[in-house]
């Protein structure tokens, strides 16, 4: 999956909830919010914040500009995916 087949993913449905389920549940703040409905807002406005970036990036950044950063992009994409690779690994490994 390149950069722009990211960025479109990330600015539908599905891509916006995965991504900031993941992260927020990382978040010691977020995970400790007692109110179900207080986390139903954060998580809204979280995928909303996401869909909208990534869909202003693909609207109004240059082609050009976004090549320029494929390969970074590339770059930390690899090394996510091999760390939670790696990580995932590491804990089947212990069972």
């Amino acid at each position: 999956m390149g950069l722009n087949e990211f960025l479109m993913w990330l600015g539908g449905t599905a891509g916006a909830s995965a991504v900031a389920s993941w992260v927020l549940e990382r978040i010691p703040g977020y995970v400790s919010i007692a109110s179900s409905e207080v986390k139903r807002w954060v998580f809204f406005a979280t995928c909303l914040v996401l869909a909208l970036t990534s869909y202003g990036v693909l609207t109004y950044v240059p082609a050009e500009a976004l090549q320029s950063v494929a390969p970074v992009f590339g770059l930390i994409a690899s090394t996510f995916l091999a760390v939670f690779t790696g990580s995932g690994f590491h804990k089947v490994d212990k069972l």
